[in-house]
């Protein structure tokens, strides 16, 4: 993820959003010019070879991507084809291909003069839109618009258990939780646990709705990447090659091909990762290495893309049980001082009587 002219985050987010397009039959779906923004785009002679020139440069920009070839040109490329497909076709217009289109784009135009915050505020501001926009409708803030979805959703009988009083609360949560991440990814500090917070959020709405709105979510949770510092090195990790972790050291070791960890052989009871303030052993040290390792979230992608969607609940249960799995972690760390100095003041107080 590093040596090319994008930064290893934004490299990694492409990667994620051009495979996600690649495997996610986008390609099939690149339209002919039918009701246009364009004026006369749609009556054109020549209109019928468009999607076959669209589709052969979304394809080619997006294995270039995936290969590391030009891939600050390649997103250009791949992001400007698909805003042509939304300009060419009214019908092909949907918020995931317009927002993967756009990050694409904005990614191809990445200079060392803004940085990250022209792909930062493309994001922002899709959560400022996305605020106002249910603050000002009364069916959201009502709940209504849960009571509509029930009927359409197939889960109408669900729905019908809730009471009335309980939709408001639901509509005026929603709207809470993406002003949150919207004041999070604004402030430096909390950027970190607002990206965790839209995560788990995104990830929810998928194990209710069973959908991935098409792109949405493997683009958007692509793009928080870009409020991170992903770490050119991230700790080291310390092995014995002759444990119970042996097989999955030796092949994650392979897979390090960025050396994002510094690998350590040494007699210890079990893999451990140390951190500059934190050391984590055995799974809790493996699930360490696949969170920063780039090669797990394509292959994480690559995997789940192409599923069904009625078996889009499976991948966002994962996501949701390592969301709970860190946030246990956390907790545990703040709690282990703590339980320390009472078991000390313990002791202290029983050698004074």
């Amino acid at each position: 993820m590093t040596g090319t002219s994008l930064p290893p985050a934004v490299l990694l987010a492409v990667k994620v959003m051009a495979l996600a397009f690649l495997l996610h039959n986008q390609l099939q779906a690149l339209p002919a010019p039918f009701l246009s923004f364009v004026p006369g785009l749609d009556s054109l002679p020549a209109g019928g070879i468009l999607p076959m020139v669209l589709q052969a440069a979304c394809l080619g920009a997006g294995l270039c991507i995936l290969f590391n070839l030009w891939p600050r040109l390649s997103s250009l490329v791949l992001g400007t084809a698909i805003l042509i497909a939304i300009l060419s076709s009214r019908t092909y217009l949907e918020n995931n291909r317009f927002f993967t289109g756009s990050f694409l784009f904005l990614a191809g135009l990445y200079s060392d003069r803004f940085g990250l915050s022209l792909l930062r505020a493309q994001v922002i501001v899709l959560y400022f839109g996305a605020t106002l926009n249910k603050f000002l409708e009364p069916d959201w803030r009502s709940g209504q618009f849960f009571v509509a979805f029930g009927q359409v959703s197939g889960y109408h009988s669900v729905y019908a258990m809730i009471p009335d009083s309980v939709f408001p609360i639901i509509g005026w949560s929603v709207i809470l939780t993406e002003a949150a991440i919207f004041g999070g990814l604004l402030i430096p500090a909390l950027r970190r646990p607002a990206v965790w917070l839209a995560v788990g959020y995104h990830t929810s709405l998928l194990m209710i709705s069973g959908r991935t709105f098409g792109l949405f979510w493997f683009a958007l949770l692509a793009s928080f990447a870009v409020f991170l510092d992903w770490p050119v090195r991230s700790g080291e990790v310390v092995f014995n090659p002759a444990s119970a972790w042996r097989l999955a050291t030796a092949s994650l070791h392979r897979l390090d091909i960025d050396r994002i960890f510094q690998w350590t052989s040494s007699p210890v009871a079990t893999l451990t990762v140390l951190g500059k303030t934190t050391h984590r052993r055995g799974f809790a040290g493996l699930l360490t290495i696949l969170l920063n390792s780039p090669w797990a979230y394509l292959a994480f992608v690559a995997v789940v893309a192409p599923l069904p969607e009625h078996f889009a609940r499976l991948p966002a249960l994962l996501v949701l049980a390592v969301l709970g799995l860190l946030a246990a972690d956390a907790f545990l760390r703040r709690l282990r001082p703590l339980l320390v100095q009472r078991r000390t003041l313990v002791q202290v107080s029983g050698s004074r009587g």
